[in-house]
């Protein structure tokens, strides 16, 4: 199978998108014939088979055999550049995929709904309903996109490390978020509101949350904000962004992981702390709420501050299970997400919707 991968990836390491998809690429091209082009045209390291982003893009620019595809993959979904690629793709009978990495859920396009509307209306809409299928990262994702009908699930993998939790805070609780700062999106706004409504049992069971993450259109300050409107500033402490080895220790610092995301695709930074060994605290529409329920690798609640400050109480009493809890997410992750399985049942997929 010959396969393409187009995604927009920038430096920006603190993007899922931006992890993920070169794991993707590396993973296919241990099984299938794979190329990748990257619209920024930013090189990767250990991808093999790159090819420059050209305008007009022509599929005849690309040496053999990536000038004549099986299959082109391409990653998120509001991309101008992605137009005239796959204008050229249908002049040429290449079926295309899209992984929109969340976006096409029904979360996602509330955000900013009326711009989507219209950029569906005006230029997006042959795009995505010109798809064969597209790809959902997990049952939540696939339940929670409305926008089309053909679709499967395929989700994504993790490298697991040799580091792993091996103790915990003697006093306090130390919890941790790590990602984008989008009080909507990340739900920072609903677990503030559920650290205020606990404020005098987390103070008193001396518990804390750091939360790090860049400062993308102006979300630090929201945070910041919230932080101060909700009066929970003696305990929530908020930094910038994570890299690393730096990040590495901080995770490995701390006692629980918490997001509170409203929707998500699959999240790499629970997974992340999951394969570290942290117990999660996570809502079910991350994504990974309901594993994490099923392997007793943390705690679960719905998107509601209510229910967050319920599972936030819980997590910080049952201290005792954290290392009992800490086994369970490494085999949560080695059990179910390592690149290895992840790719081979990937590319069936792929090769399913191929054979029609």
């Amino acid at each position: 199978m010959i396969l393409l991968h187009i995604a927009p990836i920038s430096d920006r390491p603190f993007s899922g998108l931006c992890v993920v998809v070169p794991q993707h690429v590396i993973a296919h091209q241990h099984c299938e014939t794979v190329g990748f082009i990257n619209t920024t045209n930013l090189k990767l390291d250990n991808i093999e088979n790159q090819f420059e982003y050209k305008t007009p893009f022509e599929l005849a620019d690309l040496p053999e055999p990536f000038s004549k595809p099986d299959l082109v993959v391409f990653h998120s979904c509001y991309i101008p550049e992605y137009l005239g690629i796959v204008k050229e793709l249908k002049k040429n009978n290449v079926p295309y995929i899209i992984v929109p990495h969340g976006c096409f859920t029904e979360g996602a396009q509330r955000k900013k709904h009326l711009k989507k509307k219209i950029g569906n209306l005006l230029f997006f809409n042959k795009y995505i309903y010109g798809a064969k299928s597209v790809q959902c990262l997990s049952e939540s994702e696939f339940n929670a996109t409305k926008l089309v009908e053909n679709k499967f699930i395929a989700t994504n993998g993790i490298n697991l490390s040799d580091k792993k939790k091996t103790s915990f805070s003697k006093e306090g609780v130390k919890l941790l978020y790590i990602g984008r700062l989008d009080p909507f999106h990340k739900g920072l706004d609903l677990m503030l509101e559920a650290v205020k409504s606990c404020l005098d049992f987390l103070k008193i069971h001396n518990a804390n949350i750091s939360i790090y993450g860049p400062d993308i259109d102006g979300d630090y300050e929201k945070v910041k904000t919230l932080i101060y409107e909700k009066g929970v500033e003696d305990i929530v402490t908020l930094n910038g962004a994570l890299y690393g080895e730096e990040k590495t220790e901080v995770l490995l610092d701390a006692d629980v992981f918490i997001q509170t995301s409203r929707f998500e695709g699959m999240p790499m930074g629970i997974l992340e702390a999951l394969e570290y060994g942290l117990p999660c605290l996570a809502t079910y529409e991350t994504t990974l709420g309901k594993m994490i329920e099923e392997y007793n690798a943390g705690w679960a609640c719905s998107a509601s501050a209510d229910d967050i400050s319920k599972a936030l109480k819980k997590a910080v009493e049952e201290k005792e299970l954290y290392m009992q809890k800490s086994e369970s997410a490494v085999s949560l992750v080695k059990e179910n997400f390592t690149w290895d399985k992840i790719s081979e049942n990937t590319l069936e997929k792929y090769r399913e919707i191929l054979r029609g």
